[in-house]
Parts: structure tokens; sequence; C-alpha cells
């Protein structure tokens, strides 16, 4: 048996992530899996998905060995970097899957194979002529404290422009974790207000979508029909960085288009051209590690985190283009 674990402070992208890695190694391998701390899956009101194919079998955790994901630092960008480990499918029994995992590859025979593992459930609230509606991803929170990371006003700008030159009758919404963020950064566009629910359907339904650097979508995106447009940000969460450079090649999505921080959408063969480069750089890489070294213990006092959340919800309504 494998597993994987759910996390309290893991997004619910980065829990589906896990979650339908562990799934296609199991079910390319033929072994069992079991998701532990299932309680702290964040999509449980809206989404199906299976603790086990095995309930009989007891987990002592402690006895768990650990199957971690190579992982590369990339000095000049200043991030972690992940891509396709092969190895991860090799994964022993009686293992405990801990990465990013976010590359498409790691998905058997390919990412339709996730509609298999996760089931949305039905919900008539999200009715509207999405033939004629295009969703904006807008995130913002925590993001906004990284000056590398939080994507500028020109980029949403021009992708707007980009999916009229598609579809010059589409109407624009915004679906957000950072509505008052939102509220100032694009007041003209409508923002589709709701919970983490309401975010993962709008997007599920949405035909045309611009998004963020952010693994949240790619869920919404590709289980069921998949939208006709989806415009992104090219290097992903290094956007228009200098080096010409992905953050993490895991993040390419082939069916995705690519916006360069000029505006333009590059063609698949110039973007497979910017994957290779920065694989190429990579095998340069002398220091790579593996996923156990991002895991260290918070050091602060229970009380010290409590002040730290005040003054950062304080700083977002008085900042709101600023702190999240």
């Amino acid at each position: 048996m494998i597993y994987i674990k759910f996390e309290k402070g893991q997004g619910l992208g980065n829990q589906l992530w896990n979650y339908a890695v562990l799934r296609s190694i199991a079910n390319f391998r033929s072994i069992d899996y079991k998701v532990l701390n299932i309680e702290n899956f964040k999509g449980k009101k809206f989404l199906d998905i299976d603790e086990t194919n095995n309930p009989n079998i007891k987990t002592i955790e402690e006895d768990l060995e650990f199957a971690y994901e190579e992982l590369f630092y990339d000095k000049k960008l200043e991030t972690i970097s992940s891509d396709y480990d092969r190895s991860i499918i090799d994964i022993k029994d009686n293992s405990l899957l801990k990465g990013i995992f976010q590359s498409e590859e790691y998905l058997i025979p390919n990412k339709n194979i996730i509609n298999d593992f996760i089931k949305i459930k039905p919900n008539l609230n999200f009715q509207m002529d999405w033939d004629k509606i295009c969703i904006l991803n807008l995130r913002g929170g925590e993001y906004k404290r990284h000056k590398n990371l939080i994507l500028p006003k020109s980029y949403w700008t021009n992708a707007i422009n980009n999916i009229k030159k598609i579809n010059s009758n589409l109407i624009f919404k915004i679906v957000t974790d950072d509505e008052k963020y939102a509220e100032k950064f694009l007041p003209e566009v409508e923002i589709l207000r709701g919970n983490i629910e309401a975010d993962f359907y709008n997007i599920y339904n949405a035909k045309y979508i611009i998004v963020s650097n952010s693994s949240f979508s790619y869920f919404p995106i590709n289980l069921g029909s998949t939208p006709k447009i989806v415009i992104a940000p090219l290097y992903w969460s290094r956007f228009g960085n200098k080096y010409n450079r992905w953050s993490s090649p895991s993040n390419f999505y082939k069916d995705w288009l690519w916006q360069d921080d000029s505006g333009k959408i590059l063609s698949h063969k110039k973007v497979l051209k910017t994957l290779i480069d920065t694989r190429s750089e990579f095998k340069k890489y002398n220091i790579r590690f593996k996923y156990d070294f991002l895991e260290t213990k918070n050091k602060n006092s229970y009380v010290l985190i409590k002040i730290k959340k005040f003054f950062k919800y304080l700083l977002s309504i008085l900042f709101p283009l600023k702190y999240g």
C-alpha cells in the first residue's frame, strides 16, 4: 500500500495534485492506496474522493518509509523548482509520498484519468450563459508579499485583449481568493463572490478562462469537459523573468495557451523550446534535494502566530493592493 497525508495548511490544489498522483501510481502499478488525515480535505463538501481501496489494512504511520520528490533550488529566480521525477512511479510498498507533484506526466496514461478518481457533486446554483463569459482566476492573498510571484496588471489586460480576438462578445468576471484586492486591482470587472466551493464550480463551468500561477485552477479546468480557451502566464510563478526560464517545468500544461510579458501568445513550438532550455539549465545544478528539505517546524509560539495573523488582516483592509 502507498500513502499520502493531507496537512491542515495545504491548499486544495496541492491536496488534489497529491491525491491524483497517488491514485494514478496505484492504478498503474495495481497496488493499494490510502489517504491519511482525510478529515483535512478542503473539498469534502463538493468533491468525492476515496480514502482507500483496502480498508482492511491497518496503518502505523511511524513504520512508513518516505518517497520524496526531487526538487531544485534556482538561485537566480530565488525559488524552489520541480519537474517530473520518474523515480516516484517506482515507489516502494509501504511508502508515504512527499512532494509537490504538479506534472501531468504523473497522470498515467493521460490527464483524463483524474475523472476516474475525483467526482464533482452536482450543484445547480451555477447556471449562467457560459458561452458568453470569461473567468479571470485572480490570485491575491499571500502572493502580494512576493513581487516576483504576483502577476502584474498588464498580464490580465493583455490576456483580456487576446481573448477578445477570439470572441469579442465575452463578458469578463473575476473568481478570486482576495475580493478586496480584486476590487482595487481591476475595479471595472465584476467579482463572482463566494467561498472556495463557489470558486471551484465557477471555474469548472467556464469555457473561457485566464488563470493565475496557482495550482487551484488545474482540477476544475480539467475535470469534465475542458474549456475552449485557457490562457496562462509563461514561466508560471516567475512570469516575465529576464532569464526566460520556467520556475517549475512541471507546471507546463500542453493544452493551455502561454502568454509572455509582452502580451504575446507563444506558439507551442516556442514554449517547448523554453522548457528544453530550462531543463538544460537544471542539469547543470550541483545541488539538488528531496522534498524533506522543505519540512521545517514552525518555531513561533501560538500567541505570536495569532498576533501576526491579526496585523496581516488589518493591513489587508487598509492596503488591499499590497497586503494579504
